[in-house]
């Protein structure tokens, strides 16, 4: 039966009503059986300072509490930006939101313009990169400025208002939704972006958060990486070949990839496939950015990506290129560039401060993988004019009281365990859980994780400072 919770606090604060609706709700995680949860519906100003600017609706799905002495609400935060908290549950987390209905009720939270909360349509460049067009730095960026271009230019024109997806609006959401459920406080449990927003929430309502756990943690101005942990990252990998038994097969493994990259700098190369689909061979020429990219974007995230990077690059060392040339093909060429309008809003806004910038620009001169491990930050953010910066006061470090638990993997190729390190220094009270040979994704890694979460979320004690994992087995 549907009903409506008007709770006195919504007009508290300057910020509007924003009638919250909910309604039960049979949810279906992949491969597990249906669980009776409940679907929650609100809606929230578009932007906070000027609530005649529109509004949006937000959804998500509450999994009741199986304590009868519920502790305040977590929230779950997904990562991206642009994951959707209620498709994350539907995924190999499922077990870890039921687990936490033992502390409290658990929210898988849309986030504003994702899952339920009214995503705005993607955008595809009007045409691929050229065909026979050589791939080099110059012709990639220009490629993907236009095409940025073409896709601003086109949410404008469909009435997106891509200024209404920034972080900071998205942080106050949450405080609505503490509101609308009548909690005094939330804990906030989150992944990559998902603790990017986690902080800026602490920010924005610092006395009415319990607890965060911020996994594979995003500070708030970590949204471009640092070329120099990039490298850092790249030697623990060359560690990891080492320690799985694989330096015979892939020696040296970081100067390898420099010597493959310089290479390809000093003299590109052109290779000949027949892609999938066609009759008759293709030419392809690229230099090291290409690969710099393909790198980036699909052999550093986890252990499973990172099982297929030494192989790679002593394929590309010996002059065998016609296997990247296919990934290459299929990337580049293949169909038009995309862009997402939250996820592409959310990064811009959140943007760089200028002494970052500077630091980037510095380390990227002598860095494995340049400035490609950041792309499309900070390469295309002029080509949003739309959307705000949100600016040093938002990027800039602060202090907390309140209780984090940190989880970090020592082959995260995507927030760096360097990085954690920053973001760790603003909290008074933080525990780390650090797990050896885990990437990007850990929640899922091993039981005592699970565990871990339980503890903390429950009590404010994790139990477990260390978790050794296998090195990958490389291919």
């Amino acid at each position: 039966m549907l009903y409506r919770l008007f709770p006195a606090l919504a007009l508290v604060s300057g910020i509007a009503s924003a009638e919250l609706t909910i309604e039960p709700y049979n949810f279906e995680a992949r491969g597990q059986e249906p669980v009776a949860a409940e679907l929650g519906r609100f809606n929230v100003p578009a932007h906070h300072e000027d609530a005649n600017r529109g509004s949006l609706d937000l959804g998500f799905v509450r999994f009741p509490s199986t304590n009868p002495n519920p502790g305040h609400p977590i929230v779950y935060l997904a990562g991206g930006p642009g994951g959707s908290g209620t498709g994350t549950a539907k995924g190999a987390r499922f077990s870890l939101f039921m687990a936490l209905r033992e502390v409290a009720d658990v929210i898988a939270f849309d986030q504003r313009g994702t899952g339920l909360s009214n995503p705005p349509m993607g955008c595809r460049a009007a045409q691929p990169f050229p065909a026979g067009l050589a791939i080099n730095r110059e012709n990639w960026l220009n490629y993907a400025s236009e095409s940025a271009k073409y896709c601003h230019n086109k949410w404008q024109a469909e009435g997106v208002d891509l200024s209404a997806y920034t972080t900071w609006q998205s942080a106050r959401d949450l405080e609505i939704l503490r509101k609308e459920l009548g909690a005094e406080k939330l804990n906030l449990w989150g992944i990559s972006y998902g603790t990017h927003l986690a902080l800026a929430a602490l920010k924005a309502m610092p006395d009415r958060i319990e607890r965060v756990v911020l996994a594979s943690a995003e500070g708030l101005d970590q949204t471009v990486k640092l070329p120099a942990h990039a490298d850092q990252f790249f030697a623990r990998v060359e560690q990891a070949v080492v320690a799985a038994g694989a330096v015979d097969r892939y020696p040296d493994l970081v100067n390898t990839m420099r010597r493959v990259l310089t290479k390809l700098d000093q003299q590109p190369v052109t290779v000949s496939i027949i892609p999938q689909g066609h009759s008759e061979p293709v030419d392809i020429s690229f230099d090291s950015t290409v690969i710099r990219f393909y790198t980036a974007f699909f052999l550093t995230k986890n252990p499973s990506n990172i099982a297929n990077l030494p192989a790679t690059y002593a394929a590309l060392d010996a002059g065998h290129f016609d296997p990247v040339a296919m990934g290459v093909y299929q990337l580049v060429y293949a169909s038009p560039t995309g862009f997402g309008a939250m996820s592409t809003a959310m990064d811009v806004a959140s943007g760089i401060s200028s002494q970052r910038l500077a630091l980037v620009n510095e380390q990227a001169k002598t860095a494995i993988m340049g400035d490609f491990m950041n792309y499309p930050m900070p390469h295309l953010i002029e080509q949003f004019p739309s959307v705000p910066d949100l600016g040093e006061s938002f990027r800039a470090p602060f202090k907390t009281e309140v209780p984090a638990l940190f989880l970090t993997g020592t082959l995260d190729g995507r927030t760096f365990p360097e990085a954690h390190a920053e973001v760790m220094a603003q909290f008074a009270n933080a525990q780390q859980l650090v797990i050896e040979n885990a990437g990007h994704d850990l929640f899922m890694v091993a039981p005592e994780v699970t565990t871990a979460i339980k503890g903390f979320l429950a009590n404010g004690k994790a139990g477990i400072s260390r978790l050794q994992l296998p090195p990958p087995q490389f291919n």
